[in-house]
């Protein structure tokens, strides 16, 4: 999505800033163009609403109906690149890209030419040119990487963390892989992932040993979003956890599906360090009747239980 604008460079330079794509959708607004005016002003609207909020839907809605519309305008110098599956919009720019791996090594220039704005891929195939992907020079600053459900083990994990591209990523999603506690361990004593904010690690056969190692790790002081969902974590994972002042910043903890009964739910009740947290999700666990009212008391509308 080629933008000509003189104000995208500003977009660009203050990413994270709503002020200058607000602007931008005015100047659209200008032009005629009201449908991609209204996509910007809704998207920055809801990235802005904590998970769940009633408006969010609401919102989600009106940018379905204006995707089903206008998608295919808003993404056509992306037609001639092969390689793409699927885009993802975030505060009115595609940020992330799903697309074949093989295809990404050799498009990544026009890529990034045609989305300015990218900051994450979600590469289909990895498995089969992982090496060659770890070694890529890429020509963008990759700050996101989605490598769901890609056969990854705890090996790829490792390879991974000694990688240049590590130190540079914030976001890392690693959910429906292999990795286990041994990968997982890996992070936790590596200083190449100091500045990830968010972790999916959900669906990985972690146990005990992987959340003691989590636990222990001031590397990953900067997490603001943690996915542990269906692992094999249990209480004492929890109680480990939760008595951790390295995830003091948390504000999305996803553990649903992990075995979590009594001492799992007293331990983050009592838990000093998860003042932070919009979303503590513990739903399909063991938790009986008082457990889930502690948790509601301590945590409000933040757990979904």
């Amino acid at each position: 999505m080629a933008e000509p604008h003189p104000l995208l460079g500003e977009i660009m330079n203050s990413p994270l800033e709503d002020g200058p794509r607000l602007i931008y959708a005015d100047w659209l607004e200008e032009q005629g163009d009201e449908a991609r005016a209204d996509f910007i002003r809704l998207q920055c609207e809801r990235a802005a609403l904590p998970p769940y909020h009633p408006q969010r839907q609401i919102l989600e809605d009106r940018e379905r109906e204006l995707l089903e519309k206008h998608e295919f305008r808003w993404r056509a110098a992306l037609d001639a690149l092969t390689s793409v599956e699927s885009v993802r919009f975030h505060r009115g720019w595609i940020d992330e890209i799903a697309l074949e791996c093989r295809g990404y090594l050799k498009e990544s220039w026009q890529l990034f030419q045609v989305c300015p704005l990218l900051r994450g891929i979600r590469p289909t195939g990895i498995s089969l040119r992982w090496r060659e992907f770890l070694e890529f020079e890429h020509p963008f600053e990759l700050t996101a990487l989605n490598l769901q459900n890609q056969y990854l083990d705890g090996n790829a994990a490792k390879s991974l963390i000694q990688s240049p591209l590590m130190i540079q990523l914030e976001s890392l999603d690693l959910r429906n892989n292999l990795i286990g506690s041994p990968g997982l361990r890996a992070f936790s004593e590596s200083d190449a992932t100091q500045n990830l904010q968010s972790l999916g690690m959900g669906y990985n056969q972690v146990d005990l040993a992987g959340a003691q190692a989590l636990a222990t790790s001031p590397s990953i002081q900067s997490l603001t979003s943690l996915d542990l969902r269906h692992n094999r974590l249990g209480d004492k994972s929890i109680e480990a956890l939760a008595a951790s002042p390295n995830l003091q910043h948390l504000k999305h903890w996803i553990l649903e599906g992990n075995q979590i009964g009594e001492d799992g739910a007293r331990a983050l009740v009592k838990s000093p360090y998860l003042k932070n947290l919009t979303l503590l999700d513990v739903r399909a666990n063991l938790i009986s009747k008082p457990g889930v009212y502690a948790l509601k008391e301590r945590f409000g509308d933040q757990v979904l239980i």
